[in-house]
C-alpha cells in the first residue's frame, strides 16, 4: 500500500526544496500560454476568469526560478476548494489552502505546484477571488517590463540572496519583500498619477461627451462614406489571415458603427462598445446588426467568433494592463484557426505630433472640428488629443466645445508580446492607404492556433 502524505509532510517536502535560478527562457511564456489552454479545457470556466502570467518568468531577459507563476481570477473560493482542487489533485498537482499574509489566518486563496516528469515543479498557480490584493502583483510585473534599469536591479538581488541564503527557499522569499513592496509602492504611485491624468483628461465623472451627449453629431464629423477604403483593407487582412472563410466577426469598441456599415455585407456581425448614446448611433446605421453594451475589458458573451476586430477605440487602453484584458477578451472570443485584428492609431515607433480637421454638413445642420495630438510625456504610455468642435444647428445657431482625451500609446514590442502572452501567433502589418504615408500606421493580427 502506497502511503498517504499528510498535510504536514507534504508542507515540510514543499518548503524543503531549493531555489535555483535560470538565465532567462523565451519558452516560458509559452509555458504559461500552454498552461492557461489546459486550466480552461479541464476546469469549470463559470468559476474561471482572467488568468495572468506574472512572476520574474513574465519579465523578457530576466533571470528566475525555472517556474512560471500563474494568476487565475475564480469567482468563489470555496467552489474552487470544491470544484476546482479534486480535478487539479487528480492530475497530480499539489494543493493548498494557502495564506495570504504570513504562516496563519485569512484570506486564504488555492495555491497549486505543478511538476514536470522529472518531479521539478513547472509552474505555481494562484487562484484568488477579484478583489484579493494579489493583483497588485501585475504592477510590479508591468514597472520591471517598462523599466529594464529596475528588473537589472531585482536581478542582481536575487542573485545575492540565492547565495547568501543557500538557496532556502522561505529566507530567499522573506529577503526579496522590502524590494518588491517599494517597488510596487512606486508601481501604484505611477498607476495613480496616470488615472489622475485620465481623469484630468475628460470632465469630471470620467465621462466622455465625445461618446455621450455629442454623440448625435458622430455622422458629420467622421461620415462613414470615408471609412470604405480602411474597410475594404481590414476585410482583406481578415480574410486572408483566417483559416477557412470567416463568415462571424466580433468588432469590439465598434462606436458609431461606420467601419461595420462597410463590414457587414461580407461577414455577420456582432457590435460591441461601452457607450449606449454611439450603440443608438450604429443602430440607426445598421439596424441588421447585433448590438451589445459592454467594455472591452471585460466583456463575456460565451460566443466565438471567426474573426475579432477592434478599430481605433483600442487607444482607450492606458496601461499594459488594461491592453493585455482588452486582448484576452478577443483570445476567449476568437475560435480556433481565427483571426484578431488590432489597428491603433499609433505606435510608440511611429507617433508624431500633429493636427487634423474636418468636418460636413448634413440635414440643415453641421460640424467643424480641429483634432491637436500631442504627447506631453515621453516617457509614459500616453499621449493627448484635444478635440475642437463648430456644432452649427439647423437654426444657425453655433456653439463651441472642447474636450480631452487620454490615449494609450505602446511599442512594437510590447504589442507583439501582449499578443503572444495571451496566446495569438502575432505579427505587425502596414495599413496601406491612399492618404497615409509609408510607415506612418501599422496593424497588428493575431492567429489562434
Amino acid at each position: 500500500m502506497i502511503p498517504v502524505e499528510t498535510l504536514e509532510e507534504k508542507i515540510a517536502r514543499v518548503i524543503a526544496e531549493h531555489v535555483d535560478l535560470a538565465p532567462y527562457d523565451p519558452a516560458w511564456p509559452a509555458r504559461f500560454r500552454a498552461e492557461r489552454e489546459h486550466l480552461r479545457a479541464c476546469l469549470p470556466a463559470e468559476l474561471l476568469g482572467r488568468i495572468e502570467h506574472f512572476g520574474s518568468t513574465a519579465v523578457p531577459g530576466l533571470r528566475a526560478k525555472p517556474i512560471v507563476d500563474m494568476l487565475v481570477e475564480v469567482h468563489d473560493l470555496e467552489a474552487t476548494r470544491e470544484r476546482i482542487a479534486p480535478i487539479l489533485e487528480a492530475q497530480g498537482y499539489d494543493s493548498f489552502w494557502r495564506a495570504t499574509h504570513g504562516e496563519d489566518g485569512p484570506p486564504y486563496y488555492a495555491w497549486f505546484i505543478k511538476r514536470g516528469a522529472d518531479g521539478e515543479r513547472t509552474h505555481h498557480i494562484h487562484m484568488v477571488e477579484p478583489h484579493f490584493e494579489h493583483w497588485e502583483r501585475l504592477l510590479f510585473r508591468d514597472h520591471l517590463i517598462a523599466h529594464p534599469e529596475v528588473a537589472e536591479a531585482y536581478a542582481r538581488l536575487k542573485d545575492e540572496l540565492v547565495e547568501r541564503t543557500g538557496g532556502d527557499r522561505i529566507a530567499y522569499t522573506e529577503a526579496k519583500t522590502e524590494f518588491v513592496r517599494d517597488v510596487t509602492a512606486r508601481a501604484r504611485a505611477e498607476a495613480a498619477d496616470r488615472a489622475a491624468r485620465a481623469a484630468d483628461a475628460v470632465r469630471p465623472g470620467r465621462r466622455l461627451r465625445f461618446y455621450d451627449e455629442l454623440a448625435a453629431w458622430w455622422p458629420l464629423i467622421s461620415p462613414p462614406s470615408e471609412y470604405a477604403e480602411e474597410a475594404a483593407l481590414f476585410a482583406r487582412t481578415i480574410l486572408r489571415e483566417a483559416a477557412g472563410t470567416p463568415r462571424s466577426l466580433l468588432e469590439l469598441g465598434s462606436g458609431g458603427g461606420h467601419n461595420a456599415s462597410h463590414l457587414k455585407s461580407r461577414f455577420d456581425m456582432v457590435l460591441v462598445d461601452a457607450s449606449p448614446a454611439m450603440l443608438e448611433v450604429s443602430r440607426a446605421l445598421n439596424p441588421e446588426c447585433e448590438h451589445v453594451e459592454g467594455d472591452m475589458r471585460t466583456v463575456r458573451l460565451g460566443r466565438r467568433f471567426d474573426a475579432v476586430f477592434v478599430h481605433d477605440a483600442i487607444g482607450y487602453m492606458t496601461t499594459l494592463a488594461d491592453l493585455r484584458r482588452a486582448v484576452e477578451t478577443a483570445w476567449l472570443h476568437c475560435a480556433p484557426g481565427g483571426v484578431a485584428l488590432f489597428v491603433p492609431d499609433a505606435t510608440r515607433e511611429s507617433f508624431s505630433p500633429s493636427t487634423d480637421h474636418g468636418g460636413s454638413d448634413a440635414g440643415g445642420r453641421g460640424v467643424r472640428y480641429l483634432e491637436w495630438t500631442s504627447d506631453p510625456d515621453p516617457d509614459d504610455s500616453t499621449y493627448v488629443v484635444d478635440y475642437a468642435f463648430l456644432l452649427r444647428e439647423r437654426d444657425g445657431s453655433v456653439r463651441a466645445e472642447h474636450e480631452r482625451h487620454l490615449e494609450g500609446l505602446f511599442a512594437r514590442a510590447d504589442w507583439l508580446r501582449v499578443l503572444e502572452d495571451a496566446g495569438f501567433r502575432a505579427s505587425a502589418q502596414p495599413v496601406v492607404l491612399a492618404d497615409l504615408d509609408p510607415g506612418e500606421m501599422e496593424m497588428f493580427v493575431g492567429r489562434r492556433p
